[in-house]
């Protein structure tokens, strides 16, 4: 009676296995054949006005790329509309634009809902510029013109919370929806070298179909993303990643308060608070707490959530590092010590 028992449960093991090392042979083949985009220096043509309508002459350099590869709902197909992509960069930052055709354009849904939120339409490009496979900056326009931006973290982690300073704009014609963006590098990290070769990955999103479409596919069952992008190459004798960026703000009494960011290098920054009153930031949401655990909030402050994914210690789900208990007590100590000198 346990002879087919046992030969269910080999058949069963058989496939699992064969499973397994079908899914590691299809992921070995993509970590040997990923796309490679090359990207043209766009020279001293004029800055393009950040519209949607790539009617500059920049646009009329390098090499647009299509062949979008469905993700979902079916893997590893053609996409069911045509994107292309085109990268460019000059000695201060990228340019990207993302055609999105469709052939029923009536049907895009350009919906325009707060920053980060993941509403209709979308098309987004995400660039490992430290190229150590496992984190990345992503930046990504609704059909309405709505900005996301966020970091990848890691193993299907993100960080909505870090905002850049970029320009995205959108336009919507007879036959396609079109992205634009300019993206400073001084809002990405990465080191200093003559020539770069960076992650990136673009994909689209067709929201009606519940679609999206990748230019380097990455499989749903994938363990992680980041270590799967693509490759983008020809970026040379850019910028060094220093800035000096102060963030000024004005209260209704004499004292002087002011965040900074000093570049040290291309790849270390130096953030510096005086005086913090982060009285521009989103304010806290009301909670009435009857419970003896104190109320967990998100980190909306731009100072702190600089490079927080290195405290990153999450431990069966306790956080050992929480920031928004900072700064109460550095206030106190602040006044104390601008009293006495």
């Amino acid at each position: 009676m346990k002879q087919p028992q046992i030969s269910v449960l080999f058949f069963a093991h058989f496939l699992l296995m064969s499973s397994v090392l079908v899914n590691a042979q299809n992921l070995d083949s993509l970590l040997n054949n990923k796309r490679v985009y090359n990207s043209v220096n766009i020279g001293d043509l004029p800055l393009p006005k950040i519209d949607g309508l790539l009617d500059d002459e920049i646009w009329s350099l390098g090499e647009w790329q299509g062949d979008f590869t469905q993700q979902q709902p079916v893997g590893n197909v053609d996409g069911t509309e045509k994107t292309f992509v085109k990268v460019l960069y000059d000695h201060s930052s990228l340019f990207v634009a993302i055609i999105c055709q469709d052939d029923e354009p009536h049907l895009i849904r350009d919906i325009f809902d707060r920053r980060d939120e993941l509403s209709g339409d979308m098309a987004g490009i995400a660039i490992d510029s430290y190229y150590d496979k496992k984190t990345a900056f992503e930046f990504t326009l609704s059909a309405s013109g709505q900005k996301i931006d966020l970091k990848h973290l890691g193993d299907y982690l993100w960080d909505f919370n870090w905002n850049a300073v970029w320009d995205g704009a959108t336009s919507k014609n007879d036959t396609s929806w079109v992205a634009e963006m300019r993206i400073p590098f001084s809002q990405i990290r990465y080191t200093n070298r003559e020539e770069h070769v960076w992650g990136m990955h673009v994909w689209r999103w067709i929201n009606r179909k519940q679609e999206e479409d990748q230019w380097q596919y990455i499989p749903l069952q994938a363990p992680a993303m980041v270590y799967l992008f693509g490759e983008l190459k020809g970026v040379k004798n850019i910028r060094e990643s220093r800035q000096v960026e102060f963030l000024p703000y004005v209260l209704s009494s004499i004292e002087k308060p002011a965040d900074a960011k000093v570049g040290i290098s291309s790849d270390y920054t130096l953030d510096l608070t005086i005086n913090p009153d982060f009285g521009q930031v989103e304010a806290d949401p009301s909670v009435l707490n009857l419970t003896s655990f104190e109320t967990f909030y998100e980190e909306k402050r731009s100072f702190f959530l600089e490079g927080n994914e290195i405290f990153d210690f999450e431990l069966d789900g306790d956080i050992p590092y929480y920031s928004m208990r900072i700064g109460r007590e550095l206030i106190i100590l602040y006044r104390i010590l601008w009293n006495i000198f």
